[in-house]
């Protein structure tokens, strides 16, 4: 409902010179609020991401599936780039270096805290790169299959956090999956814009 209310909402922003012609004060005032509901809504979908990774086995069947469709792969972030978020609550990977929701802030250099404040700017490009550039590389360049699982396929605020290998197959399948439809997502957008 998130997804549906924030995409309608922004087709009412673009729409609204033709819906409300006069006066441009409020016409205005109604695209800068309908804007603000669209992006608070669809980050709502977006950010459901946390809820997917944290529901049991076999609860609500088929709605990860239906998340990743509709909001996980159009916004270039399916489910399989967030299980890592599952470490954070592992009392033995907390805090430490096996957590990459953690980055020791307060004890890090004025770099480190550049870095933070900038990353939420490099990182949608990183992820355009990651999908546009490097899942098509992997077919054709199988040792960066690694690479890319280990250092590029987790939503983590720790620039230096490397995933760990994936062990099970059935999972493993489900991320093959997934970055195929991210990757033809990000060619698709490009080319219509061209």
């Amino acid at each position: 409902m998130s997804l549906v209310g924030g995409m309608t909402a922004f087709a009412l922003t673009r729409q609204m010179p033709t819906l409300v012609p006069e006066p441009l004060p409020l016409q205005i005032g109604l695209r800068i609020t309908s804007f603000a509901i669209s992006c608070l809504l669809v980050y709502r979908a977006a950010m459901f991401i946390h809820e997917i990774v944290h529901r049991r086995s076999g609860e609500l069947p088929g709605f990860a599936i239906a998340w990743n469709l509709f909001s996980g792969i159009p916004f270039l972030t399916p489910s399989f780039l967030y299980y890592t978020h599952l470490d954070h609550h592992r009392s033995a990977h907390y805090g430490t270096d096996h957590d990459g929701e953690y980055l020791p802030l307060r004890h890090g250099t004025w770099r480190l805290l550049v870095f933070f404040l900038f990353e939420s700017v490099v990182y949608p490009l990183l992820v355009m790169v990651r999908f546009a550039i490097l899942t098509p590389l992997v077919w054709f360049v199988p040792p960066v299959r690694r690479w890319l699982y280990r250092h590029m396929s987790s939503l983590v605020i720790d620039p230096a956090y490397v995933r760990p290998l994936c062990r099970n197959s059935r999972r493993r399948g489900r991320f093959w999956f997934r970055k195929r439809f991210a990757f033809s997502g990000v060619w698709r957008s490009w080319w219509q814009r061209v």
